[in-house]
């Protein structure tokens, strides 16, 4: 939705109650649920370069140019990722500890959803002829790291596991606060090379939340910078990571909650926060508290313009803003709406997360460069003899076949 306001930055904490209250005696009903905690974390890493980049404004352009001017011919990138495992000493499969085959189903969801091959986008009754034509392909997939920041191969690609007692880290659930301080900065890996995301038990309701990027492309809505190195990536609720279709026997509800209570079990929380890490802000704007809920943009053109978040799954069409005939795009990934019922980003979000990729800047743009998914031998491995002279230069000579190609890992 294209409204010519600034955003500014803040809290949003929205607070939905996910199923009705069972009798006394039966299994507990899902907590109030935080969808999504981006903004907050937003608030925070901006206090954070405020505080520590002399000179720093956190004010959020309000540049409206479409970002399909801002850019040439879209390519596809694949980008590495590393799942770090936050848990409680269980066994692989149980509790915190995922498996996996949940691992791999979050990936399998996610290039379907930015490749637009997700099969509910075709479904009518999901997503409304009216918006049909405005589905858009992102042309970015994930691929699980296959070598860790050492060049070795990983025995489980794309898998930190990450002991939390080992570590010394306290029991969860855990706060944003506590990740951004403490857990992030001892596990993550070069966001250069790797897309970290973190999945662990979360406390207060909270799904996910992810750390925007560094704004080289001048897109609206977003600050200069989007915040620190060692706290750049993706948090996700353990039980809300994955697809319960693609894996039936993952860990998708808390201790002690009703067997397929939970609605956000296909993997569409960790579509949504990696949205963020691609530039997109929320479809609605983030407008909650302005007197007419109307006035702020998520500075994409073919949105369009809506009052706040939805919740559930609502009826078609959900009308707000004066935005006939097709109402609020509730079904799209940058919504709150339950898993089931997200199923677009708008070709307008996938210019925008194109543009993001191609600006430069270097957590982004350098992850398709990562040795990471480097499937290659390696063919030499050199040790430092104390034969050259120092500041003296090295001449190496490859005698491989003719178009071989070379590169360091380390």
């Amino acid at each position: 939705m294209t409204k010519l306001y600034s955003v500014l930055a803040g809290c949003l904490l929205s607070m939905l109650a996910a199923g009705s209250r069972p009798a006394m005696g039966q299994t507990k009903p899902l907590p109030p649920v935080i969808r999504c905690g981006t903004q907050t974390a937003d608030a925070w890493q901006q206090a954070q370069l405020v505080r520590s980049v002399p000179g720093y404004n956190p004010a959020k352009s309000t540049n409206t140019a479409t970002p399909h001017t801002q850019r040439t011919a879209a390519f596809t990138y694949t980008l590495p990722v590393v799942v770090h495992v936050i848990y409680n000493g269980e066994a692989v499969g149980v509790g915190t500890n995922i498996s996996q085959a949940q691992i791999q189903s979050q990936i399998d969801v996610l290039n379907e959803d930015y490749r637009n091959l997700n099969a509910d986008g075709n479904n009518t009754a999901v997503v409304p002829g009216v918006f049909q034509p405005l589905r858009g392909d992102a042309q970015v997939q994930f691929q699980r790291a296959l070598r860790d920041p050492s060049g070795n191969m990983m025995a489980e690609p794309g898998i930190d596991r990450v002991n939390r007692t080992t570590k010394g880290f306290r029991a969860g659930p855990y706060t944003e606060a506590y990740i951004d301080a403490t857990i992030k900065p001892q596990t993550y890996w070069n966001p250069e090379q790797y897309i970290n995301i973190w999945v662990m038990d979360l406390g207060g309701g909270l799904l996910g939340y992810a750390q925007f990027p560094d704004n080289t492309a001048n897109l609206g809505g977003l600050s200069p910078l989007g915040g620190l190195a060692t706290t750049d990536g993706v948090v996700i609720l353990y039980y809300g990571f994955g697809s319960r279709v693609k894996n039936p026997t993952g860990t998708y509800e808390a201790p002690g909650q009703a067997p397929l209570s939970n609605p956000y079990d296909k993997g569409r929380t960790l579509t949504h926060e990696l949205g963020h890490y691609l530039s997109l802000r929320h479809i609605w704007g983030d407008d909650d508290d302005e007197p007419d809920r109307c006035s702020f943009s998520d500075y994409v053109t073919d949105t369009p313009n809506q009052s706040i978040e939805n919740f559930g799954c609502p009826s078609f069409p959900h009308i707000t803003c004066a935005n006939t005939p097709g109402g609020d795009m509730f079904m799209n990934y940058m919504d709150y709406v339950n898993d089931a019922c997200m199923a677009m980003f708008s070709k307008g979000q996938a210019d925008r997360i194109q543009a993001i990729m191609s600006s430069g800047t270097p957590r982004r743009a350098n992850l398709v460069n990562s040795p990471a998914l480097c499937t290659s031998t390696v063919v030499a491995t050199i040790a430092n003899s104390g034969a050259a002279c120092i500041g003296g230069t090295v001449s190496l000579t490859a005698t491989g076949p003719a178009g071989a190609t070379y590169s360091w890992i380390g």
